[in-house]
């Protein structure tokens, strides 16, 4: 039987759904970093990305750091610079180069979340770099916990530069001015940054490093993986008198551009889901194992012919192995675990079941049978509403019970953009009984996403009932907090954008929307993303108004878009994954640098959960995403990416947390 180009794509974004629930083509050329020919207008001081500052920064001395810089506080003005490489290629040769980077930090008198960016030519610095420069800050939140409402920061760019690779770089360089330090000048340094801190991999680094000695730097700082396209790069600096270090991670980065370490959380031992919600998760992976063998009756009730179709078979299959590994983990005492691969199995159980039902009704009544009763959303559009009202109406008593409301709300957020998705499916033409079995097909798998994910919301409000803490009020109004979220996932999502979809367009010859099309229906965790960051306003307007919640749900999706959006710059540039032809991930290209994104990103995950412990906070509920990305990161290479954004969700979340809790920078 025939095997539909969608199937993987809903298979991907159920395992990364549920997950998230609780706790082109791979053959498209990367972007170089190039710097464009000097622009013939005059030059500008004037911001090139909104929101901007009002004011353009003045030069100004950065003042010495008192013995015990607090990270975040600015009284005045604080600059440093950093220099930048680029690389430049026209096909047959490449050249390298630097920009010097002026970095400013100082107090934010609007209240408003902004950055700037200065530009000494017309255009000078490309979307890849605002989108980089936007990251920048906020990662240097993440890690210190700063109000990027009290303290404003900006790019001042010399020349023209764009891409990513930069990151890195301008995180430290926003720390250091964060902290008091100073970046050393005879230090350059080249590789993109990841939500957890992690330096990620960039190109073009034999040119950077003689772009570098040509600008009189005595050492380079580039990410894991000394080899590219056969240049051993640590033996080409030397050739060019230059001191090649790898590192893996911002802390070590940062250390060797300031000379100063940076604080990082204490080695935390791997937590573990223990009181009150143990019993309660418990008996909620009782109630997912029910549903799955009731989904899995329903796909042997099936006619064979019917249970045959991959799509079918696949997930039944899939079920079946995610329900024998929750009972492994329940027998183990990994409650977390078992109750997140029993949710996974009923959703692929429930999952084969609708796409065989699908099926059958398209073989014995045709095609407008079946789409009749796929346009009946009425019954969908009442669950969605009382999901809705119920989330309203809860009010939490505690931090970690705002921390699973946030949760609900993401799911819920989720379900109304799948169904949103599922409708445009729906709008497509279908002349074929193949195309009405993938359309229709398609959409009712969809559709059945949610309503798992309608259970999984209320799910996180029922096990967050349970959980202990002391009495709680905003340390940072929720508003600020989801805004913050919301911009990380803007920046995210322009910086693919550039990277991927422009790429995309370019190599096919069309337009941008109809790339974003393409990968949209090949990848649904980028259909996701991008149905997330256009449909939010009006949803947050239609189904929950003004007021807290509409915070709290402008939270919860920004947080998912976000942390969804990192893994997809993750998965297609930085990563060097290679993909098959429906984008499934089938090698890594970077596997060195997967492997210590793993490692920095479960210590980050814990070190923020024990963070929360230290705080009185109940961190149960976000231990379900840190136990799945430890089982996942020993499967494949498309386990390994699915651990990797694990691993990020249960950070991202927790750290949300701290910030609203008022402690995200002790």
């Amino acid at each position: 039987m025939r095997t539909y180009p969608f199937q993987n794509a809903v298979i991907g974004t159920v395992v990364i759904s549920m997950l998230a629930a609780c706790g082109g083509p791979s053959s498209t050329a990367k972007p170089t970093d190039a710097p464009k020919p000097a622009a013939t207008q005059p030059p500008t001081a004037a911001p090139t990305a909104a929101p901007k500052p009002t004011d353009p920064p003045k030069p100004t001395e950065a003042p010495k750091p008192t013995a015990t810089p607090q990270p975040g506080v600015v009284d005045a003005p604080r600059t440093n610079t950093v220099t930048a490489l680029y690389y430049t290629s026209d096909g047959k040769t490449a050249k390298g180069g630097s920009r010097p980077v002026k970095i400013l930090v100082e107090p934010n008198t609007s209240k408003q979340f902004r950055v700037g960016f200065f530009e000494s030519e017309v255009g000078g610095s490309g979307p890849q770099w605002r989108a980089s420069g936007w990251l920048a800050t906020l990662v240097s939140a993440m890690l210190t916990g700063f109000d990027p409402s009290q303290t404003q920061v900006s790019y001042d760019i010399a020349g023209y530069i764009d891409g990513p690779s930069a990151g890195g770089l301008m995180t430290v360089g926003t720390l250091a001015g964060l902290r008091g330090d100073k970046v050393l000048d005879e230090v350059a340094m080249t590789g993109t940054i990841n939500p957890d801190g992690t330096i990620g991999p960039v190109g073009g680094i034999p040119q950077k490093i003689e772009g570098a000695a040509a600008a009189g730097k005595k050492l380079v700082i580039i990410p894991v993986g000394r080899v590219e396209g056969g240049v051993d790069l640590i033996e080409h600096g030397k050739k060019n008198n230059v001191e090649v270090k790898e590192v893996g991670d911002i802390y070590q980065a940062y250390e060797l551009l300031t000379g100063k370490k940076l604080p990082r959380s204490t080695s935390a031992e791997r937590p573990q889901v223990t009181g009150p919600i143990y019993e309660r998760m418990r008996a909620k992976t009782s109630e997912w194992n029910a549903r799955y063998a009731e989904m899995q009756g329903q796909v042997g009730a099936l006619p064979d012919n019917i249970k045959k179709v991959d799509v079918v078979q696949n997930m039944a299959l899939t079920a079946k192995e995610y329900s024998d590994q929750s009972k492994r983990l329940g027998d183990q005492g990994l409650i977390g675990g078992a109750y997140g691969k029993a949710s996974q199995a009923a959703a692929f159980a429930a999952l084969a079941s609708g796409a065989g039902r699908i099926i059958q009704e398209i073989v014995t009544q045709g095609p407008q049978g079946a789409l009749k009763q796929l346009q009946q959303n009425q019954a969908v559009e009442a669950k969605i509403k009382a999901a809705a009202d119920r989330l309203k109406s809860e009010s939490p008593k505690n931090l970690a019970q705002a921390g699973a409301l946030i949760t609900a709300y993401g799911a819920l957020i989720d379900a109304l953009n799948t169904k949103a998705q599922a409708e445009n499916v729906l709008e497509r033409q279908i002349k074929t009984q193949d195309e009405a079995i993938e359309v229709l097909t398609h959409a009712a798998l969809l559709m059945k996403i949610v309503d798992l994910r309608l259970e999984q919301a209320k799910d996180a409000v029922d096990l967050g009932g349970v959980l202990e803490g002391e009495a709680w009020k905003p340390a940072v109004p929720v508003a600020n907090v989801a805004e913050f979220f919301s911009r990380a996932a803007e920046a995210n999502i322009a910086l693919f954008d550039s990277l991927i979809v422009d790429d995309v367009s370019k190599s096919m010859g069309v337009n941008m929307d109809t790339a974003r099309a393409l990968l949209m229906s090949r990848d649904q965790a980028y259909a996701g993303t991008l149905q997330a960051a256009r449909t939010m306003p009006n949803i947050l307007a239609t189904y929950f108004g003004k007021g807290d919640a509409s915070d709290y749900a402008k939270l919860g999706g920004s947080i998912a878009a976000y942390s969804a959006s990192t893994s997809l710059i993750a998965k297609y540039y930085s990563l060097d994954a290679q993909l098959d032809k429906e984008l499934n991930v089938v090698g890594i290209g970077k596997e060195r640098s997967l492997l210590n994104m793993l490692d920095l990103a479960d210590e980050q995950a814990r070190g923020s959960i024990a963070t929360l412990k230290a705080n009185k906070v109940d961190p149960g509920l976000f231990i379900i995403g840190y136990e799945a990305a430890r089982l996942s990161r020993e499967g494949d290479m498309s386990d390994k990416m699915d651990a990797l954004q694990s691993y990020w969700n249960s950070y991202i979340q927790t750290r949300a947390l701290a910030y609203l809790g008022g402690f995200a920078g002790k």
